[in-house]
């Protein structure tokens, strides 16, 4: 190979590596600056000082004889080569501020459509008129009591008295709410109505069944497990409820007793006063007394008893008038429709309220993330476009600068030119595309996180109307009777 042609294959290629490194630095002073999450990159170096064109301030353009006369070759040469390569139709960089306003009057979301709506899904709760002016508290004890002493052997319209009263109370009890613990006590069901065997069958007053969830066959069961036999001891059996019920804090409990009998107390007793000390303020137990084909004087003794238990009384002469008043006049179908009533619309008013919240949440955090996102995006759409051209122009000027003869000589001084109109407009451009990142990330988040608090705020305040409104409807007050 002769000489002359191995320093052209040399010139060539230390040219072709100068022009590859070139362009390379103009590609990699961008590289790793669009992270997809905002964060500012290193800025291209370059002077701020020069306008945006990479002209110094009061430079000709280079069109006319006063341009031709001033400028130096090297700087027609690179007018020459910007309007070549098309350097006005690169995007141009605009103010950040003004970037901002225009991204946002473009993709600014309507945040008005968040706001909460209200449908209301609340019930009327009808209170029954047997609930009088008391509630139902947490929890709900009944305890029935009922007569087994001999007279119940009797017949009322041909069918024993007993057996009429096991039908009644076992389809009351399936009347009461499913939370209710019941229970059952019996007396007189030990001995006979004989002298001799008074003051055994007055102490024979049997808890039967312990309070418990109801179990219907179990109840049956226990109810039909007796026969009457004795004496008649109300009183005594009034004074051992009030055992059954201790420990069952009136604050939280609602107590109940239903009472039949069939005759008046027999065991020398005081029913009035044993009533009474059931309805103190530590038991507040309600006495309900139901007569069951009894006798004036009985009439008058187990009035006054449910009088001063805080209860009510009801006479009852055969098996239609007993079924009327544990179906129709002590209607627990009707007190457990209206607390159930009143548990749904505590519940429906939670759903509403905390639905609202997250719907309100749901549509802001969208509707932030879509703005920043769309700003972001336009902003990084804008920023590549100018730094691609303006680094892509260069690697065009540099590139003609090296090979073509005409702009060789005058090649330093064109490449200072394009480098520093370059470095301006990539930095401005960055500067543009920062401003807007940043703004927009902070109205977002501005808005998403009040948005946060709010959702959180809003159903910790749903869940505590809810539950008391759900403890008032199921715990109430006591039957106002001066306790």
């Amino acid at each position: 190979m002769k000489p002359g042609n191995l320093w052209r294959i040399v010139a060539a290629l230390a040219f072709l590596g100068i022009f590859m490194l070139t362009s390379v630095a103009c590609g990699g002073s961008q590289a790793g600056e669009k992270d997809g999450r905002g964060s500012k990159s290193d800025k291209a170096q370059g002077s701020t000082t020069h306008s945006l064109s990479g002209r110094s301030s009061g430079e000709k353009t280079g069109h006319g004889s006063e341009a031709s006369n001033t400028q130096s070759p090297a700087e027609l040469s690179y007018q020459k080569l910007l309007a070549k390569f098309g350097a006005s139709k690169i995007t141009e960089p605009t103010s950040p501020e003004k970037s901002y306003e225009q991204r946002l009057a473009k993709f600014g979301q309507d945040y008005g459509e968040c706001a909460q709506k209200t449908t209301n899904y609340v019930q009327a709760c009808k209170k029954p008129a047997s609930l009088g002016n008391r509630d139902l508290k947490q929890n709900i004890n009944v305890q029935l009591i009922l007569d087994a002493s001999g007279s119940m052997q009797g017949e009322v319209g041909g069918e024993r008295k007993i057996d009429i009263a096991w039908r009644a109370l076992t389809d009351f009890v399936g009347t009461l709410p499913e939370q209710a613990n019941v229970s059952l006590r019996v007396y007189g069901q030990v001995g006979s109505s004989a002298k001799s065997d008074r003051a055994r069958s007055c102490a024979a007053s049997e808890l039967i069944l312990p309070f418990q969830k109801l179990d219907r066959s179990k109840f049956s069961e226990a109810i039909n497990s007796f026969e009457p036999k004795g004496w008649t001891p109300v009183a005594d059996s009034l004074k051992k409820a009030r055992d059954d019920f201790s420990g069952l804090d009136p604050s939280t409990n609602s107590n109940f007793v239903y009472l039949v009998s069939d005759g008046v107390e027999t065991c020398g007793g005081d029913p009035i006063s044993a009533a009474r000390s059931l309805a103190a303020n530590d038991i507040q137990a309600e006495v309900n007394i139901v007569g069951f084909d009894v006798n004036p004087q009985a009439t008058r003794q187990l009035q006054q008893a449910a009088k001063s238990g805080g209860g009510e009384y009801y006479d009852a002469g055969n098996a239609a008038g007993l079924n009327e008043i544990f179906r129709k006049k002590i209607d627990w179908t009707e007190w457990t429709a209206y607390y159930n009533c009143l548990i749904s619309n505590a519940y429906n008013k939670y759903n509403e309220t905390s639905g609202n919240a997250y719907r309100n949440y749901n549509c802001i955090t969208s509707k932030a993330y879509g703005e920043y996102n769309a700003m972001s995006g336009a902003a990084y759409s804008k920023y590549d476009a100018i730094s691609g051209g303006e680094c892509g122009l260069y690697n065009k000027i540099s590139g003609t600068s090296y090979t073509k003869d005409e702009y060789k000589k005058y090649r330093d001084g064109i490449l200072a030119l394009a480098a520093k109109r370059r470095d301006v407009r990539i930095e401005a451009a960055t500067k543009e595309r920062d401003y807007t990142v940043e703004h927009a990330k902070e109205k977002r988040d501005g808005l998403v996180d009040p948005a946060v608090e709010k959702r959180k705020a809003t159903v910790d305040e749903a869940i505590k109307d809810r539950d008391v409104a759900i403890k008032k409807a199921e715990e109430g007050k006591s039957k106002s009777n001066g306790n």
